[in-house]
């Protein structure tokens, strides 16, 4: 099996078409149409598009990803914000940037599942997000 031993190391379905910008490995981030940046619940749209997680820091103009959009991946050390879960629950985007939690987010911000916690301890999570988002009322 691969290794997960550091921030961005993953596996599964990586693109790398495009850059990514103000992220650090390990940061969940959205697409915005140019480039990859770090994804908060609190802001439609930056959790509604597609989402994926930083493979590596940010990059060079011109240089695109790496940036894992469906797999196994270990998040940066203390990515998962709370500790209200256990391994094989749902974790919701946060409302910290590029963060996931198990809670779902409080009013006015976008629920949307992410994928499921495998090692809490180890922020390692199985990354599928759901196409679908609701904004919290």
């Amino acid at each position: 099996s691969a290794s997960l031993a550091s921030a961005g190391d993953g596996y599964g379905e990586i693109i790398s078409h495009l850059r990514i910008n103000a992220a650090s490995a390990g940061d969940v981030v959205y697409h915005n149409g140019t480039d990859w940046r770090g994804a908060l619940a609190n802001d439609e749209n930056k959790s509604n598009g597609l989402l994926g997680v930083a493979l590596a820091d940010t990059g060079p103009i011109g240089v695109g990803g790496p940036v894992l959009i469906r797999g196994m991946v270990r998040l940066g050390a203390g990515h998962i914000t709370d500790t209200s879960g256990d391994e094989g629950d749902p974790l919701y985007l946060s409302t910290t940037d590029g963060h996931v939690q198990f809670a779902v987010p409080g009013s006015s911000n976008f629920a949307r599942i992410v994928g499921y916690c495998m090692d809490e301890t180890n922020d390692i999570i199985y990354f599928n997000p759901g196409t679908t988002f609701v904004e919290v009322s």
